[in-house]
């Protein structure tokens, strides 16, 4: 595994968490309808989080795409939807769809054959 691809596959993680961050998120702003739009998420600490994580996914990703093929390497940040239904499923109770599993499991499958292709 060459970094690219290491900072690539943390890029995706972190995207993930933060999407968990940020449903929380919206469960707090559903929380809070009494404060002023903008006050909500200054406030939030959960959207905070989130963009933090987003933040250092941004950072990880320009990482990742230093010396790797732009068309090798975005498509591993299609696993952030991946390890974002698997915590989703633990920490919300998601549900998991015979759609979802085959959805996920054909994005596992066209990472690996671009991964593949040299």
């Amino acid at each position: 595994m060459t970094p690219q691809i290491f900072y690539a596959l943390i890029t995706a993680v972190l995207m993930s968490i933060g999407q968990i961050f940020f449903k929380k998120a919206s469960n707090f702003n559903l929380q809070h309808e009494n404060l002023n739009f903008f006050i909500k998420f200054l406030t939030n600490p959960w959207f905070l989080i989130g963009l933090f994580m987003f933040g250092l996914s941004t950072i990880t990703w320009i990482k990742a795409l230093s010396g790797e093929n732009l068309t090798k390497i975005y498509p591993l940040v299609s696993l952030a939807y991946v390890f974002t239904f698997i915590l989703a499923y633990f920490i919300f109770g998601e549900k998991i769809t015979l759609n979802t599993i085959l959805g996920t499991m054909a994005i596992i499958i066209g990472v690996i054959i671009i991964g593949l292709g040299k």
